[in-house]
């Protein structure tokens, strides 16, 4: 419940940065990193949101809003489609569920009893 609140913060205010406004927070990081921490952060939420919906299908909405960013910067004057932002948007995503794996994977070793 909490996450989907988040979310519903988050996810305009991401928009907002992505599209209009001329304020970018973090210049000291690059643009693709911010297009990476932007999305794992996203990422998250939609996992906290709906852990039951499938890896593939989550990639797929990630992908789905990071072209729909891109999209909607082409109707502005000041922003325009790159490719190379909408990589790095996913691959933020994917390094969240790669990482949300992985440790699920070693929690799994490390709390499940041994088989003898």
């Amino acid at each position: 419940m909490i996450a989907r609140c988040l979310l519903l913060i988050v996810l305009p205010v991401i928009g907002w940065l992505a599209t209009f406004s001329p304020w970018q927070p973090f210049m000291q990081f690059s643009d693709k990193l911010r297009h990476i921490a932007a999305f794992f952060v996203l990422g998250g939420l939609i996992w906290q949101s709906w852990p039951a919906v499938p890896v593939h299908r989550r990639l797929l909405l990630m992908v789905a809003l990071g072209l729909g960013l891109e999209l909607v910067q082409t109707l502005t004057p000041t922003r325009e489609f790159h490719l190379d932002d909408l990589a790095a948007s996913v691959m933020g995503a994917i390094v969240f569920e790669g990482l949300r794996e992985t440790y699920r994977r070693i929690h799994t070793l490390l709390t499940s009893s041994p088989s003898r």
